[in-house]
């Protein structure tokens, strides 16, 4: 049996109350599609729960500072705290965020591109 999240997230000190936005892709297949371009494109990571017999849901989880996502399971609310902006997002919503984040990548908390 795998590890659970809750024990996979202490040994990796992931905080369950950080700030996850969650994104909707339509269905599993699609999910997986959705995943590894983040992986690819932008270095996040999977973390590989087990879900037990639980079904997963189509949609994941994704937190743009620690780089970590992992899947949504069907009656199963893993985080403590509320998704960021309290709705669901589409995978194109999620990467143009993504993408103004990506802009400022590297710059101090109030410097801007334009500033340096």
């Amino acid at each position: 049996m795998g590890k659970t999240w809750k024990q996979y997230s202490e040994e990796q000190g992931i905080e369950l109350n950080d700030q996850y936005f969650l994104i909707y892709c339509g269905n599993n297949e699609k999910t997986s599609e959705c995943m590894k371009q983040l992986h690819s494109q932008y270095g996040f990571k999977g973390i590989p729960v087990s879900a037990g017999s639980l079904p997963r849901g189509p949609w994941f989880y994704a937190n743009i500072n620690t780089r970590f996502m992992f899947v949504g399971t069907i009656g199963v609310n893993i985080l403590s705290g509320p998704v960021v902006g309290n709705h669901a997002l589409t995978m194109d919503d999620f990467l143009e965020i993504l993408d103004i984040f990506e802009k400022y990548k590297g710059y101090g908390l109030l410097k801007f591109p334009d500033q340096l």
